[in-house]
């Protein structure tokens, strides 16, 4: 079976370079038959890496169409924690149920904007971000560490924090295994960005 990408991904440089957005609606389908419809406008900055990481981990690579799914999913998670934040405030407007009166499926917020339920929780939404970097070829120790780091960042984030304690252990040991070849080139990155920090404000200062 067939998986990636309906078509080319075409993307603008959002202002400030920060991110980039998507100029056509696009389907990635992935290799056990899942799909999701990334509309034109979305907005992604690929992979989150860690400016001291960058020397292990390209924001580009085997896994930015992971990246790209994988933020898809975070903005729907994040969207629906926002709305039931309000749904908790009193300021929503009601719930949409399914035919069946039994599961929320939407929320209507009070300026009429309907918020989906999410596709994916967070705990499967990253475990995917890991399964497609490696379907497209992602190694196993580079997917570890962004699997790693996603997990760390979803522990962070209210929306993406339900069901972390389910994937602690295998975050926990994986780190502290990719500590042995990741610790001493971190230090030696974050002691050269200090340096070059220090250069660039000597230079500032020689020049006024």
């Amino acid at each position: 079976m067939s998986y990636g990408f309906d078509g080319p991904v075409n993307v603008n440089l959002d202002v400030g370079g920060a991110s980039v957005v998507l100029t056509k609606e696009r389907v990635y389908t992935a290799k056990q038959g899942d799909s999701w419809r990334i509309p034109a406008g979305f907005r992604t900055d690929f992979a989150t890496i860690p400016t001291v990481l960058s020397w292990a981990i390209a924001k580009l690579g085997l896994w930015t169409l992971a990246a790209i799914v994988h933020d898809l999913l975070c903005e729907g998670l994040n969207k629906w924690h926002r709305a039931v934040q309000e749904v908790i405030a009193g300021t929503h407007d009601g719930f949409v149920w399914d035919d069946a009166r039994e599961n929320v499926i939407q929320i209507r917020l009070a300026d009429g904007t309907l918020v989906d339920r999410p596709t994916a929780s967070a705990v499967d939404a990253d475990q995917l971000f890991l399964r497609i970097a490696r379907d497209h070829g992602a190694d196993p120790v580079s997917a570890e560490i962004l699997y790693v780091g996603v997990r760390l960042g979803a522990l962070a984030n209210p929306a993406r924090r339900a069901g972390w304690p389910r994937t602690a252990p295998r975050v926990v040991g994986s780190g502290l295994l990719l500590l042995i070849p990741l610790f001493i080139p971190t230090v030696l990155a974050v002691v050269g960005r200090g340096l070059l920090a220090l250069a660039r404000i000597v230079v500032r200062l020689i020049r006024r």
